[in-house]
């Protein structure tokens, strides 16, 4: 929440099962993850996500469990006296199953099922069925990342305490992500999330995360026409490789009620359900995509590299350096994107092409790829 919940085009660790589950697929490993809310007053919930790969990049799978506590009323009865006892106001438990697969290069999709229980005073708890759908797009633009994402949430029937109910809060997120590389050293990323639920009017939420060394980071974020929250702050320190802390801090517009904090710890796990993870792989596990690229029509992704490689990419006659791509620009998740264009954004002609891969210790691997023409007739 750091980045003011402008989360539908990233959605890249386990909590973006709550978000976007078509975004899982470009976390790094398997996840767990824990959040604690200190809502306003009493009110406080609960997150637990998983999220493993069955192929990395291509297919996943997690569990979810969201509660929340509404804080506590007293109950009074005319013939106790001053005696009186104490009941939850609200309790509720979310439960959920998702599933995230690409469906094509750069296009992804993700399901979420969902098991609804909730329960006002003392009364019997009711339970729903209901779910989410979420789509995921991915490119290059200028050279760096841009991700476009599209989520359905709340999809399910009505919720009835009594005889009369209220239909499930159906919500439509937008989102738009682009990352921009600074230097070896400095990542950023903004996003830009628009929000219509059938209850309430069109909400605008921008965000911006500032990542250092790839263990600080640093998360602003505004929240337009919202009736409550508005500006959130927030940080994330990797505490090992695999161990995570955030924090993100909501403030409330609402004059007498509290801002809210957000703690949160992720635990990466090496493996998961997948076969092998980066940090296992080396330069002799990357591969393509494809070995035939037509431009204008697919583009090339290159997988399973180590991470901080680099990427150089030559005409295999001339021996010309075309372009060279840094892995730190798609932000260290083991692959990066070639849209065929050289140095000064152009098409480069049809032919074969050379590229080779090193990584920060030396290393190198080399590759063979033939550009083809694309169907409109661009490339002669």
């Amino acid at each position: 929440m750091g980045m003011g919940g402008a989360y539908t085009a990233l959605s890249d660790d386990a909590s973006g099962v709550l978000w976007n589950p078509a975004g899982l697929l470009d976390m790094k490993y398997s996840e767990i993850s824990s959040t604690y809310l200190k809502g306003i007053a009493d009110t406080g919930q609960g997150y637990f996500n998983y999220v493993a790969f069955l192929e990395k990049g291509k297919n996943a799978i997690g569990f979810s469990v969201k509660t929340l506590n509404s804080g506590e009323y007293e109950i009074r009865k005319p013939d106790w006296g001053d005696y009186f006892s104490v009941a939850n106001a609200q309790t509720e438990y979310l439960y959920i199953a998702t599933y995230s697969q690409m469906i094509i290069n750069y296009f992804a999709v993700g399901v979420n099922a969902k098991l609804y229980s909730s329960s006002i005073a003392q009364g019997l708890p009711i339970w729903i069925i209901c779910g989410d759908m979420g789509l995921m797009y991915k490119d290059t633009f200028l050279g760096n990342m841009i991700k476009i994402g599209l989520s359905i949430q709340n999809i399910g029937p009505e919720i009835k305490y009594f005889e009369s109910g209220d239909p499930m809060p159906l919500k439509y997120n937008f989102g738009l992500s682009y990352s921009l590389l600074l230097n070896s050293e400095c990542f950023v990323v903004s996003a830009l999330d628009i929000n219509k639920s059938i209850d309430s009017n069109i909400k605008v939420n921008i965000g911006l995360e500032g990542t250092y060394l790839s263990k600080y980071k640093l998360r602003v974020g505004y929240r337009f026409r919202s009736d409550t929250d508005w500006l959130t702050l927030g940080f994330g320190y990797c505490l090992d490789e695999f161990l995570t802390l955030d924090y993100a801090y909501m403030f409330n517009k609402v004059e007498g009620i509290g801002d809210k904090h957000y703690l949160t710890l992720s635990v990466y796990l090496i493996g998961g359900l997948e076969n092998t993870t980066y940090d296992n792989l080396n330069l002799n596990d990357c591969s393509l995509s494809t070995e035939e690229l037509e431009l204008g029509v697919t583009k090339l992704e290159i997988l399973r590299i180590t991470k901080n490689c680099k990427i150089r990419i030559y005409n295999a006659k001339t021996t010309e350096l075309l372009q060279e791509i840094d892995e730190n620009i798609f932000g260290n998740k083991g692959w990066v994107i070639w849209d065929g264009k050289d140095n000064k954004g152009e098409f480069v002609p049809a032919g074969s092409y050379l590229l080779h891969i090193f990584d920060d210790k030396g290393n190198k691997n080399m590759k063979t790829i033939k550009i083809i023409n694309n169907r409109e007739g661009v490339l002669k």
